[in-house]
């Protein structure tokens, strides 16, 4: 298998992206478009460039700014007096996903109600903040930072055992290269993503652009964590790959449930969490988690221990295929309950009582919904608790936010 090792020189910190240098008509002879062009800081502002030239005056101009998984942006513009369009895009108010591919194209009128769209132009919003070495194979591209060339070919290791292991529960999957970028602490990760990150993430991915973003600080930079999280955000890339528009349709509890039982080392705590909670009647009634897990972080914690627990209970009971077909049934015009019914001919709340008598050690009648000072109880075995750093893996990795 063919492997190579590069470095890429620091980017400056405006990135350049010239996309066409040379004209292109839409309306020949009426309406072209020149030097188009895309200037940026990551984390500040993305400055979108290009020359009209039109035989009569521009009275309408816009900017369209399309990145895979959000909706296009459109953005009216006011040409100078040369033709020339530019507009400043705001990256901290209005983020664009790192290493995303940005495409964009323009649309423009005349005074005689002549219309000429450009052609379309694209460039990766890539971290310029640093200078990224690579490792590659046909399946992964794996990028760092540090001067140490090891990572690369350690992370590939991991990343290729990861792969097998996720595929066990989503093998048809077809997904292009993943692309792993390794930050060097959790200030560097969170400044990359959108606001709002928990203050313990290490781990996200991007299913849309098939990336992976995790963290490898100075207490983390041990086999065990990276075997945790590589598995978990690959599982969510093939997750993506498999269901495609439908991703966002999923469960969350199967999608975070099956990412965790995919981790080549799973996180102890989480068993200890779930009886602690059991003990307590502070179990998640596993419907309240179809949509999104909750905000707190105890109960985020909590919400994962249950959903990795009771997939597990699906693979034994129904076979790692029913996590499949579950995911081919999950779609906009089904809920969740309906999806779930469809795909094991028995209600979420059914099965969830038999996982809970033959796993968890409790019936739903012991197990009354929302008991928040037995949670709030929890929440003091989780801050006394060594939690593993798997803790970290971002809520809103499953959105790819």
């Amino acid at each position: 298998m063919h492997q190579n090792i590069q470095r890429l020189s620091l980017i400056p910190i405006f990135l350049v992206a010239w996309l066409q240098l040379s004209s292109f008509t839409v309306t020949p002879s009426k309406i072209s478009f020149h030097e188009a062009a895309a200037f940026y800081t990551f984390g500040d502002t993305v400055s979108f460039r290009v020359t009209c030239e039109s035989e009569n005056p521009i009275t309408e101009a816009l900017l369209f700014v399309a990145i895979a998984g959000q909706s296009t942006r459109v953005i009216p513009v006011t040409p100078n007096s040369t033709g020339a369009l530019q507009y400043d895009l705001d990256a901290s108010s209005d983020p664009i996903r790192p290493f995303a591919e940005v495409r964009y194209w323009y649309q423009i009128k005349d005074g005689k109600g002549e219309e000429g769209r450009s052609r379309e132009y694209s460039f990766v919003y890539t971290d310029n903040r640093f200078s990224w070495s690579s490792h590659k194979d046909e399946q992964f591209e794996i990028y760092w930072s540090t001067t140490d060339a090891r990572i690369g070919r350690q992370i590939l290791a991991i990343a290729r055992r990861s792969l097998q292991n996720a595929l066990k529960y989503y093998p048809a999957a077809t997904t292009e290269a993943i692309k792993i970028y390794i930050y060097e602490n959790t200030d560097d990760l969170r400044l990359a993503l959108a606001p709002g990150q928990h203050t313990w993430t290490v781990g996200h991915a991007s299913p849309e652009d098939a990336t992976i973003l995790i963290v490898l600080a100075d207490g983390m930079k041990t086999k065990a964590e990276v075997e945790r999280l590589l598995p978990h955000e690959i599982t969510h890339i093939l997750q993506a790959a498999y269901s495609r528009d439908n991703f966002s349709s999923l469960p969350a509890w199967l999608v975070e449930g099956s990412a965790s039982v995919a981790e080549l080392r799973p996180d102890p705590e989480r068993r200890a969490v779930l009886q602690s909670a059991a003990a307590a009647n502070a179990l998640i009634p596993i419907e309240e988690l179809c949509t999104s897990f909750p905000n707190d972080d105890a109960a985020a914690y909590l919400a994962y221990a249950e959903s990795e627990s009771f997939v597990q209970f699906l693979v034994r009971e129904y076979g790692a295929d029913s996590l499949v077909r579950l995911t081919e049934q999950s779609s906009p015009e089904r809920t969740c309950q309906e999806a779930f019914y469809t795909t094991y001919k028995q209600s979420l709340p059914e099965i969830e009582a038999e996982w809970q008598k033959q796993v968890v050690g409790v019936s739903s009648a012991n197990n009354p919904a929302g008991d928040m000072t037995a949670l709030a109880a929890l929440l003091v075995l989780l801050i006394l608790a060594p939690l593993a750093p798997a803790l970290a893996i971002a809520i809103q990795t499953r959105r790819g936010k």
